[in-house]
This record gives C-alpha cells, sequence and structure tokens, in this order.
C-alpha cells in the first residue's frame, strides 16, 4: 500500500473510531515514518512493538498501536521474536499459534 492510501485508510479508521478507541495494525518496518506521521493528531499513546524473524536479524515488521484523542507520548515496546535459531518457533510465538495465547504487546519471554 503506498503512503497516500496508507494516509487515506487511517483517516478512515480514525473517523470510525469512537473517542479513546484503539487502533492496532502489522505493516512493514519501513512504512513506520509513513504509519506515524499519518497516525499524528488522531492518534496518541502510539506504541510500536518491532517484530523480528530471529533475534539477530533486523525487525521485519512492526505493531503499531494508537489511541484516538489521546495525548499520551509514543512509547517502544520490547520486540517479539518468531523464532529460535534453529528455525522452531519461540515458545512465546508457539503459544500464540498452538495454544491460542493471547498477543501481548509486552511479551514476558
Amino acid at each position: 500500500m503506498g503512503s497516500g492510501h496508507l494516509a487515506d485508510w487511517l483517516r478512515f479508521a480514525a473517523r470510525m473510531a469512537k473517542p479513546g478507541g484503539r487502533l492496532t495494525l502489522i505493516n512493514k518496518t519501513e512504512a513506520l515514518p509513513n504509519l506515524l506521521e499519518a497516525m499524528k493528531d488522531r492518534f496518541g499513546a502510539i506504541s510500536v512493538t518491532p517484530v523480528h524473524s530471529y533475534a539477530a536479524s533486523p525487525a521485519i515488521r512492526v505493531i503499531v498501536t494508537g489511541t484516538k484523542g489521546s495525548r499520551a507520548p509514543l512509547t517502544l515496546r520490547r520486540s517479539v521474536v518468531l523464532h529460535e535459531a534453529g528455525g522452531a518457533f519461540t515458545p512465546y510465538v508457539g503459544r500464540i499459534l498452538r495454544e491460542g495465547a493471547p498477543l501481548v504487546l509486552q511479551p514476558e519471554d
């Protein structure tokens, strides 16, 4: 999705959300500057959670949340790592995929 379409989509999401409503989305890391710009003045309390394929690799995605009308500052959350060195899912991701555990945006392990 081009940056213009992303801005249009976020404008629509802001119109549809009630005050205090939350938005959560996932996108490529390179889209983060455009996401933050499009959310400005619409959503606050923005949190960014980097998602890595492996702990030693750069983030491939970001999970971004925001609250409509909030003025709270941006926070950078601890990363989510999908795979262990051998390729198996990390225990945290394994619990989400195999046991239906909730995606907690501040994982403990």
